[in-house]
């Protein structure tokens, strides 16, 4: 999958249930981009998930699955934070970081206020 097929999905998931729960759409924003793709292949080399240093306006989605980025997507609404942190209406920009190595999809998604 590449980054643009990967973005494209995950943003008309996430931007379709913002619209049903009153939010603005999300925006690319490249720098979210870099630190999300950053944070992900730590994570693919450490071998486990963790939460990147978070600042004040930020929030963080990580997920990895042996599936599909559907699958993984459902299943970060089906966490209470995770859900939250992508229903936040103050965050307005996202980028994603996305690395499939081994048979596992492995997602990062940064989201920051304006």
């Amino acid at each position: 999958m590449t980054y643009i097929v990967l973005i494209t999905l995950v943003l008309s998931i996430v931007n379709a249930d913002r619209a049903d729960h009153g939010c603005e759409p999300l925006v690319l924003g490249h720098r979210m981009r870099v630190e999300a793709q950053h944070h992900t292949r730590e994570m693919v080399r450490a071998g486990y998930l963790f939460h990147s240093d978070l600042q004040p306006g930020e929030g963080e989605v990580v997920g990895g699955t042996a599936r599909t980025v559907r699958h993984l997507m459902r299943s970060f609404y089906r966490s209470p934070e995770h859900r939250r942190v992508l229903r936040a209406c103050w965050l307005h920009r996202i980028g994603a970081g996305y690395v499939s190595r081994d048979g596992v999809i492995w997602l990062t998604l940064r989201l920051r206020a304006p």
